[in-house]
């Protein structure tokens, strides 16, 4: 029987525990599973208040390489009810759990037979979802489910209101498994951000829309950026108040290499962007002159702080 990796090491579980919003960055491995015993990883995660999750997934390499067509690896995002259904576990619970998932190892028997029944259940829930024509009801715990793409990618966008916040007290479980013959190496990012919004509940559409409207260059050779909002809705204050890596920003790349990283604040001090149909523009000067043959990709927010009604937008290329 294969084992069923829990990732909450002392990283995770400081970041559970501590800000509502940021950024995790972790390579994992996927070892070798088949359909009827996946290799499987659980990550839990938690936020402190409404918000948005942001899961994404890059496969960077499998040995032996994996048919793009067969998609073996497949995710869940669950909350808590998936340990039991007719009740959200307490706190004490949740670090218990937790103890205990870093211990479990089905080979032994200490590690609790609610853990073991658990892992089998989850399997099982997985399997059925994504390995079958005819498919169950899916439970009202998972929240968000699929397989890898074609390209070995997974983005998932989950929106955290307050009443499932209020029910599920910001705790999820991401579940990954693997039922290839291939050891694969993976990179997950995952971002919380806090709710990024005004005191009055703003549905999706009335919502700002950033994008890079436009990338060219002066007659000194200097880069011009374009940055719009296209949305109904207009930029949040707060969301100017936000410091440090948490800020959102406008990232450029030059040839493939971060060039420069400007802060919303400084990108838009006048706060142009908190009004629908705006745009401002600015005048990189922290990188050089650009050149013939240059590649040029600019990100609007690539950390997804801010929401909005359309996050497809966010960047722009341009081969000058």
């Amino acid at each position: 029987m294969k084992k069923a990796l829990f990732l909450a090491t002392a990283l995770v579980l400081t970041w559970l525990t501590s800000a509502s919003a940021g950024t995790i960055t972790q390579d994992i491995t996927l070892f070798r599973g088949t359909v009827d015993d996946p290799y499987t990883v659980y990550y839990p995660l938690e936020i402190s208040e409404p918000g948005k999750i942001d899961i994404r997934i890059k496969i960077k390499s499998s040995k032996p390489t994996i048919e793009s067509s067969k998609n073996p690896i497949s995710y869940l995002l669950v909350d808590t009810r998936a340990f039991d259904k007719n009740r959200t576990i307490s706190t004490p619970e949740w670090k218990q759990w937790i103890q205990k998932a870093n211990r479990y190892n089905p080979a032994e028997y200490f590690a609790g037979d609610e853990i073991r029944g658990w892992v089998k259940s989850m399997k099982g829930l997985v399997k059925s979802l994504v390995g079958k024509k005819n498919k169950p009801k899916i439970p009202d715990y998972v929240h968000e489910h699929g397989r890898y793409a074609d390209r070995g990618t997974v983005f998932v966008s989950h929106p955290v209101d307050a009443p499932e916040f209020s029910k599920q007290q910001g705790r999820y479980i991401l579940v990954m498994n693997n039922t290839s013959r291939s050891e694969v190496e993976q990179t997950l990012i995952i971002t919380t951000t806090d709710a990024i919004k005004d005191n009055t509940p703003t549905a999706p559409t009335e919502r700002c829309d950033l994008l890079v409207k436009r990338i060219v260059k002066n007659r000194h050779g200097e880069l011009i950026i374009v940055i719009g909002n296209e949305g109904k809705g207009g930029v949040p204050q707060r969301a100017y108040e936000i410091t440090g890596d948490n800020a959102p920003t406008l990232r450029i790349e030059l040839n493939g290499a971060v060039a420069a990283s400007i802060p919303l604040s400084e990108l838009d001090p006048e706060c142009k962007l908190k009004n629908p149909a705006s745009a401002v523009s600015v005048r990189v000067t922290a990188m050089r002159k650009l050149i013939e043959g240059d590649i040029v990709r600019a990100t609007i927010d690539p950390n997804r702080v801010i929401r909005e009604s359309n996050e497809s937008n966010n960047e722009m290329g341009m081969t000058f």
